[in-house]
């Protein structure tokens, strides 16, 4: 499993489901089962290796779209969340 956890470890701090994390895993070579990987996970965040907890909120969206000279308003961690999250702002914030 340890080759795999960077897999997901990326999926949890994106908030992805323990099923989207599955196939991905599936996808690249992973031929344990479904409650391994959910027994893992448990693991990972009983030891506190999630390295993003926060989410982007709607207003933090707003800010971006309408105010998105000022950095201040928008640090660049949530920016990437933001992107991952809905990458759709991306291109909304390059038209401009």
């Amino acid at each position: 499993m340890l080759d795999y956890e960077n897999v997901i470890l990326e999926g949890l701090n994106n908030s992805e489901s323990q099923k989207n994390i599955f196939l991905k895993l599936k996808d690249a070579g992973y031929d344990g089962t479904y409650s391994n990987l959910r027994m893992y996970i448990r693991k990972i965040k009983k030891k506190g290796k999630l390295t993003v907890d926060i989410f982007v909120e709607k207003r933090d969206i707003l800010n971006l779209l309408f105010y998105k000279r000022n950095n201040e308003l928008f640090p660049k961690e949530y920016l990437n969340i933001a992107f991952n999250k809905y990458p759709t702002i991306k291109k909304v914030i390059t038209i401009f």
